[in-house]
């Protein structure tokens, strides 16, 4: 039996999207970020620590479930979930690195990322 893959509709899995694109001012803040530090040489580097903070809900309230939706589908009942007010329970792990070196991952319940 063969198959036509044209007759196969086009499906794609989503999540919502969360953040804008860079704007204008964005990008220039950027570059001029970089212009500022291409001059540095390793021992500069050597003194500066780089972190960051990763957010991972239980309960997947949000918004990272995803599902299949054809063209047309968006609003199906089957493509859609019901959302609580409250989300459950949440962990942030915090780390950091520099040039040879890390930090110790640092863990904090039930707080909300706010930059």
């Amino acid at each position: 039996m063969e198959i036509n893959m044209e007759n196969i509709p086009v499906v794609v899995a989503r999540r919502p999207e969360r953040y804008p694109p860079l704007t204008a001012n964005h990008r220039r803040q950027r570059l001029n970020w970089a212009r500022k530090y291409v001059v540095w040489n390793i021992e500069d580097w050597a003194r500066c620590l780089f972190t960051d903070k990763s957010k991972f809900v239980l309960f997947r309230q949000d918004g990272r479930l995803r599902v299949w939706i054809r063209p047309g589908e968006r609003y199906s009942e089957n493509c859609m979930t019901s959302r609580t007010s409250f989300g459950g329970s949440s962990i942030l792990i915090w780390g950091g690195t520099c040039l040879g070196d890390s930090t110790e991952l640092i863990t904090y319940r039930n707080v909300s990322v706010t930059t």
